[in-house]
């Protein structure tokens, strides 16, 4: 059965901590961020659609609106949907770490 194009997520969304906490915390505050479109304290998100080549980043305390907030809702929708099946890694970034 062929794919619908309007139904599929092409996002790619990178959450990079700027403070150590727990991944339940920066779930929150990732909600919080698109709950309020202003970037959380201790998070700073980067995106991009595949579909559109569009993308672009935030850091705390950024305002996030028009095509950015929507890309953002679109993921928040996805992961925490049981009917999609969205691949969430969690990549370390410290020495020795891959």
């Amino acid at each position: 059965m062929p794919r619908k194009r309007s139904k599929a997520l092409n996002l790619k969304i990178r959450v990079r901590l700027t403070q150590p906490m727990l991944k339940s915390e920066a779930i929150k505050r990732m909600r919080r961020s698109i709950e309020t479109g202003v970037i959380a304290p201790g998070i700073e998100l980067a995106w991009i659609d595949w579909r559109t080549g569009k993308g672009a980043s935030a850091t705390e305390g950024e305002y996030v609106e028009g095509e950015a907030l929507d890309a953002l809702v679109a993921f928040h929708s996805a992961i925490i949907s049981t009917e999609t099946k969205t691949r969430i890694e969690v990549v370390g970034e410290g020495k020795g770490e891959q």
